[in-house]
């Protein structure tokens, strides 16, 4: 039924195109831009140093100096996604099934900031194991005994995370004719269209995210991995530097399909994903006339919460 999507109707998809960006008017936060770029530099004067070291033969000194540096540039390029560059351009959509062998179109997360995650995380762990094992096993002051047993502990709770994250890897936002599924870190939220109230733009932690509120009523599940608890309104929060597609896209494809019921069937087979690549494509034609999201520095006064934007209706074109 959906083999062939129809030609792109600007007056019933002006709501989709023409609403202006939750976002605009965003700027990344200027200290921790500054930060991102300054672990950048002191990784790759760590290596180089390490490198000089290495040539004259000093490889005590030159080994332990490289694995530092590494260690600052992988903090920098998490720091570059996170906030420097939150948005990512790819489209990185599929068709794929959720839990119920429901087949919906998928937004995968950026493989990416699982890199530069991961990676830190392991080096984080390499570099603190080691002297917390050295700590436990001396026989001097119990001082050294207690700083042996916390830098353990750290590093330890590196893989701990480094576990929970490539194990439920990689983190998924699905989109099925009758429900919005979400694939976090330690959970699965599932929520059929009739309960969602809202699709919202806001900011946390210095970097944009996307909120989809919904009622707590019945159809609302979500299931934690790891941990217990319950889940709060908003009942999904996508943050944007995990999103391996534009989260503009994302944002507007949630609100559309949110706002227009009788186009949610197609969202079954590939005339959803001609919907979204167009939308991609106008997306990315607004923002080479705008100044991008994160593009540079901004004010370092910019509030690490923001209140999200509303979810207003439709306008005609």
């Amino acid at each position: 039924m959906y083999d062939h999507y129809p030609t792109f109707d600007p007056n019933r998809d002006s709501a989709l195109i023409g609403d202006g960006s939750p976002w605009d008017g965003f700027e990344t936060n200027l200290r921790m831009v500054l930060n991102t770029y300054f672990l950048g530099l002191l990784g790759v004067a760590g290596i180089a140093a390490a490198v000089a070291l290495l040539r004259v033969g000093d490889a005590d000194s030159g080994i332990p100096l490289a694995a530092l540096g590494l260690w600052f540039v992988h903090g920098a390029g998490l720091g570059f996604v996170t906030w420097v560059r939150p948005r990512r351009s790819g489209r990185h959509t599929r068709l794929r099934a959720i839990d119920d062998e429901t087949v919906g179109v998928t937004f995968t997360y950026a493989g990416t900031t699982y890199y530069w995650t991961v990676m830190s995380l392991l080096l984080s762990a390499a570099g603190l194991l080691p002297i917390g094992v050295l700590g436990l096993i001396a026989t001097g002051h119990p001082g050294e005994v207690a700083l042996g047993v916390v830098f353990t502990l750290c590093g330890l709770f590196c893989l701990y995370a480094v576990y929970r994250l490539v194990r439920r890897a990689p983190g998924r936002l699905t989109l099925t004719p009758d429900s919005v599924f979400h694939r976090g870190f330690g959970t699965d939220c599932f929520v059929p269209w009739s309960q969602v109230t809202g699709v919202q733009g806001g900011v946390a932690g210095w970097a944009p995210m996307i909120v989809v509120t919904a009622r707590d009523s019945g159809g609302v599940r979500t299931r934690h991995h790891g941990r217990r608890g319950r889940e709060q309104e908003p009942a999904l929060t996508i943050r944007a530097p995990w999103l391996g597609a534009d989260p503009e896209v994302v944002y507007r494809t949630l609100r559309h399909y949110h706002r227009n019921p009788g186009d949610r069937a197609e969202l079954s087979g590939e005339a959803g994903r001609e919907r979204i690549e167009q939308q991609a494509s106008c997306c990315a034609d607004t923002a080479g006339r705008r100044a991008p999201l994160g593009a540079g520095p901004g004010s370092a006064r910019t509030p690490p919460t923001a209140a999200p934007a509303a979810d207003a209706a439709p306008t005609a074109a």
